[in-house]
């Protein structure tokens, strides 16, 4: 009952919600120069909590299909390249919002074929490179490393920000943990992305972990096996 009544409510939710967020996006876009300027920063704080709101629903959700296993993988061959840009794209306007960039800094020399959900562990992706643009200091850059270890790549996302508190390490992907520091810029997320992402990834018999020292920035990895080539 109780995950039903979860799903039930969270998709009756989410389509006034994201009908809320595209009339407010539209407001902003046509009416930002019309509007007094205290008007506009309401409007903006309206549009991020219905954006934040939107995103909370859609991870419930998430949680719920992963809890009940009724998510399934569509694998495909794509090439793990074109992926990482993918996902750089993806996150190229939080990154600018925040004053970050994100830089490629080590990629094997020859092509490399992933056998994966692409959409799936693109929000992995997503989320890593969100969270470390997030936490990476202003005017900063994130760094992305792709590493073959024998038949495995491991993907790795690192910022430069206050790392992840000791008494914080262990429950780091546990459903809704949420490190207290004063470095998020008062941008809170879910607290569930990362327990998504661990569930994604060990569906792709894979594994995700990070290492971290107080002060000294974060790197989450994952490590996926490789298509071998035909």
């Amino acid at each position: 009952f109780k995950s039903n009544f979860i799903s039930t409510v969270s998709h009756e939710l989410r389509t006034p919600m994201t009908s809320v967020l595209g009339s407010l996006g539209l407001v902003k876009g046509l009416m930002k120069d019309s509007l007094p300027e205290n008007g506009n920063r309401l409007i903006d704080i309206a549009h991020k909590n219905t954006e934040r709101l939107l995103c909370l629903i859609n991870d419930i959700l998430d949680i719920e299909k992963i809890s009940s296993g009724k998510i399934e993988l569509k694998m495909e061959d794509f090439d793990l390249m074109l992926f990482i840009h993918e996902a750089i794209n993806a996150n190229a306007g939080y990154a600018e919002r925040q004053n970050v960039s994100f830089n490629i800094v080590d990629y094997p020399n020859d092509t490399v074929i992933l056998k994966a959900d692409f959409a799936k562990l693109l929000q992995v992706m997503n989320n890593l490179l969100s969270n470390a643009a997030k936490f990476e200091p202003e005017g900063g850059h994130v760094d992305i490393k792709a590493q073959q270890r024998g038949d495995r790549i491991r993907i790795s996302v690192r910022d430069h920000g206050p790392g992840i508190p000791c008494e914080f390490q262990d429950k780091i992907f546990e459903k809704f943990s949420q490190a207290d520091t004063s470095n998020t810029r008062n941008i809170k997320g879910t607290g569930l992305g990362l327990a998504i992402a661990k569930a994604i990834i060990e569906m792709h018999k894979g594994i995700i972990d990070f290492e971290s020292e107080a002060g000294r920035g974060a790197t989450f990895f994952i490590e996926l096996p490789v298509q071998k080539p035909h």
